[in-house]
């Protein structure tokens, strides 16, 4: 029955089991809708910093200091010298013969010095806050490496001049034996590299 103002009684309404409760709409749930997909929007932006760690970064890299080669860069100077000799001092006559003497000391000198040169460019040494390594070759490349947190030792030697010029072979191991995993092979500023290695051990990891 429909009372004088037109509205159905709300006993009618239960007898008949519906409800004049206003119908949900489209425009009804959308503030809904908004607000979750801001809360999935927040919780996709701050999850990958919460699990994003730190970067490696190299802190050091360097080769063999040329005192691993002093007895063959010598060599190179005494070729040098004995070849710039004879233009002062002729063993022999025939210009022709002391070109050929010339000519040879150069390029036994220019051999050592390109194979020096090769030899330090072929061995690279390298320290992260991650990891120590070693890298061996030009066109094919060997390389061997420790975490930082798998050290156990570090043995420094330095040994005669080279030693007092703070030169030395660094050997890092992951068990405490003489067996080292990465060699640092007379390595300029040894110590102070040793020293960089260590703090880095004592950072959380």
């Amino acid at each position: 029955m429909i009372n004088h103002s037109g509205q159905v009684p709300g006993s009618l309404c239960l007898v008949l089991g519906f409800s004049l409760a206003p119908k949900e709409t489209a425009e009804n749930r959308e503030p809904a809708v908004a607000s979750r997909a801001i809360l999935f929007t927040m919780t996709d932006v701050t999850a990958p910093s919460a699990a994003s760690g730190q970067a490696e970064e190299v802190l050091w890299s360097g080769s063999v200091s040329h005192w691993h080669y002093a007895g063959k860069w010598f060599f190179i100077l005494l070729l040098v010298a004995a070849a710039v000799a004879t233009f002062f001092v002729k063993p022999v006559t025939d210009e022709s013969t002391l070109w050929f003497i010339r000519g040879s000391l150069a390029a036994v000198a220019l051999v050592l010095f390109g194979w020096v040169r090769l030899d330090r460019i072929r061995r690279k040494y390298i320290v992260t806050n991650k990891r120590v390594s070693v890298e061996f070759g030009i066109v094919s490349k060997q390389c061997t490496e420790l975490r930082i947190q798998d050290i156990r030792s570090i043995n420094l030697t330095r040994t005669g001049f080279s030693g007092l010029a703070g030169i030395g072979r660094l050997e890092f191991s992951s068990a405490a034996t003489d067996d080292a995993d990465v060699i640092f092979w007379n390595t300029p500023s040894a110590e102070k590299i040793r020293d960089m290695v260590r703090s880095l051990q004592s950072l959380p990891a």
